[in-house]
Parts: structure tokens; C-alpha cells; sequence
């Protein structure tokens, strides 16, 4: 079985230089592909903590604890994240996502409009009109899923979302 033998290999490179990041980040991974998030919870951490500064583990962190509920701790770990590499477009749309889900939608709408000025990007753009309509501003709604149908014309989930910002700015008074 591939993955549990990748787990193999990589827990014996990381038997073998315990202080790696990079190896434990890797074996986080191999952990979650065998849906043992437990193990990958605890070697993404440690990864962090021997490299508070490597992007890639606080980004596999913070998604991990987002997956767990620990929307607080993921929150903290992206926001981190977000200052070391500012112009990383998944981080942000996840922190937009955990801050919703923390209520904080207005902050995600926020966040996702700065990144969006400077890295247009259509799934962006379609999370951030899927804010907005939860914030019932429609007509914004309406100009961020035109945007993302501009750019990702060939996902039906786009045109969806866009029609029924439609039909929603039609029903209000």
C-alpha cells in the first residue's frame, strides 16, 4: 500500500533528523492521507514549531484546524501565515473562511476584496459574492460573481451562484 509505505519512508527520515521541518511537514501529510489527523495534527505543529516561518506548515495547520473545529486556533495559524506570505491567494480565501464561519464575515468580505485588488482570481471572486450574499449586499454580490463567471466560465456552480444573486436582488423590496 503506497501511502503507508511513504509513511514509512518519511517517519524513518524523520526518526533520523528529528529537528526537520521540512520532513515532519511531509510526514503530517502522509499521516492525513491515511486519515490519521490526530498524527498529522501533532507533526504540523511540531513543524512549526522548529520553523515558525515555514509557509507551507502554518497553511497545512491552519486548514487542519479548521477540518478540526478549532476555528480559533485556525484563525490565529492563517492569520500568521497570511503576514509572512501576503500574496498567498489560499491562505487568504481560507482565513476568509474561518472568519465567516467564526461570524466575522464582514472581516473575510474585507480581506478578500484587498487580495482580489492586487491577485484577481475567479475563485476568489466567488467566495467573495458568496460572503457578500450572506451580508445581503447583492448588488456587490452580483459585480464579485460576474467576475468570477468571467474567469471561470466552464464551473455550472458559478453561473448558479450568480443567477440566484439575481433572483435574490429581484426579491428584495
Amino acid at each position: 500500500d503506497e501511502p503507508q509505505r511513504a509513511l514509512e519512508l518519511i517517519g524513518d527520515a524523520v526518526r533520523r533528523s528529528r529537528d526537520n521541518a521540512f520532513y515532519l511537514n511531509n510526514l503530517a501529510a502522509a499521516f492525513e492521507k491515511l486519515k490519521r489527523d490526530t498524527e498529522a495534527l501533532i507533526c504540523y505543529r511540531h513543524a512549526v514549531s522548529l520553523k515558525t516561518d515555514y509557509i507551507d506548515a502554518l497553511s497545512n495547520l491552519g486548514r487542519m484546524e479548521k477540518q478540526s473545529g478549532r476555528l480559533t486556533e485556525a484563525e490565529r495559524v492563517l492569520v500568521r501565515c497570511l503576514e509572512l506570505a501576503p500574496d498567498n491567494i489560499e491562505v487568504a480565501g481560507r482565513l476568509a473562511e474561518v472568519l465567516s464561519l467564526r461570524g466575522k464575515v464582514g472581516e473575510g468580505i474585507t480581506l478578500l476584496q484587498r487580495t482580489l485588488s492586487r491577485h484577481p482570481n475567479g475563485r476568489l471572486s466567488m467566495q467573495l459574492g458568496s460572503l457578500l450574499m450572506l451580508n445581503h449586499q447583492t448588488e456587490d454580490a452580483i459585480c464579485a460573481l460576474e467576475d468570477a463567471a468571467t474567469a471561470l466560465s466552464e464551473l455550472a456552480i458559478v453561473h448558479y451562484n450568480l443567477g440566484n444573486a439575481y433572483a435574490h436582488h429581484q426579491w428584495l423590496p
